[in-house]
Parts: structure tokens; sequence; C-alpha cells
């Protein structure tokens, strides 16, 4: 059980860096137009935080799950010796 608690724990955190960075990519790149920010690293980070609050909710579960989903796998596939 412990394996898949920190499974669930790592991907929650993988999930949710990995949503701040396709934020800053797209801030990045596109820039922030509501908040009139031109395209380059200051419009990275805000877009990253932007990412993070609007969405953060969506990507901890489903990061969480898919961490718990592949730490069980590993449990069936790498079982520890006794």
């Amino acid at each position: 059980m412990n394996r898949i608690g920190v499974g669930a724990g790592v991907g929650a955190a993988a999930g949710l860096a990995l949503l701040a960075v396709a934020g800053g990519v797209y801030g990045y790149a596109e820039g922030v137009p509501t908040a009139r920010v031109p395209p380059g690293p200051g419009a990275a980070v805000r877009s990253a935080f932007i990412a993070t609050v609007w969405f953060g909710w969506l990507a901890v579960p489903l990061g969480a799950a898919g961490g718990g989903l592949v730490a069980a796998a590993l449990r069936l596939v790498a079982r520890p010796r006794a």
C-alpha cells in the first residue's frame, strides 16, 4: 500500500509540474492576451501560474490516478523478495 501512496503522490506532483510547464511554454510563445503581456519570460511565468490555478484541480487527481496505477502494476511485476 505504501508503494501505491507514493506513486499517487509522485503522479500528482508530476501532473501539476507538467501543467505548469505547458502553461509556461504557451505563455512564452503566445503571451498573455487577457493581461496584455507580450510573449517572453514574463508571460511564461504568468501563464504557468494561471494554468496551474485554473486547471490544477484536474491535473492533480489525474496524475495521482496515473501514478497509483503505475505503482500497482509495478507491484504485480516486481514483487519484493520475502
